[in-house]
């Protein structure tokens, strides 16, 4: 996996904090492998309410949505840009073989305006990612309704 990022970014720092006002962000995070447990889960929130999650898993795309209140998605923007999201950046050193890769992204229309490769090991050494890893399991089990577990 490629280890690179953009540059941090107040820019998307805003954004977040003003996401439910901006029908154009689009704040992604994907973790997992595709061919291991439950494969690849994207979770794309959107600044007009729409919150999507994407599995694949060997080959197969299944997806579930949600709609949500603007109040709410700002809500998640805020708690997002308190973890720092456009300023995370992997640890250094090496990985043990069953890491597991989260990219992270915000894109405003098609203008990318921060995204970062990292790992779920490093949640046990860095409070923010763990934070962000804990959003992103509280919204996959939500808009699944359980079908998919953390």
């Amino acid at each position: 996996m490629d280890e690179t990022s953009t540059a941090p970014s107040n820019d998307g720092q805003d954004l977040l904090e003003h996401l439910g006002d901006n029908d154009a962000i689009v704040v992604s995070m994907t973790l997992g492998i595709e061919h291991f447990r439950s494969g690849r889960v994207r979770v794309d929130v959107r600044g007009d309410g729409l919150v999507t999650v994407t599995q694949r898993k060997s080959g197969t795309d299944k997806s579930w949505s949600a709609t949500w209140s603007r109040g709410r998605i700002g809500e998640i923007g805020r708690e997002l840009a308190g973890t720092g999201f456009c300023r995370l950046r992997p640890a250094e050193g090496g990985r043990e073989p069953d890491d597991v890769p989260v990219e992270i992204a915000i894109t405003d229309g098609a203008r990318s305006v921060c995204s970062a490769s990292l790992w779920h090991g490093d949640r046990y050494e860095d409070k923010a990612l763990d934070a962000l890893i804990r959003r992103y399991d509280a919204i996959v089990s939500e808009v699944t309704a359980g079908v998919l577990k953390p």
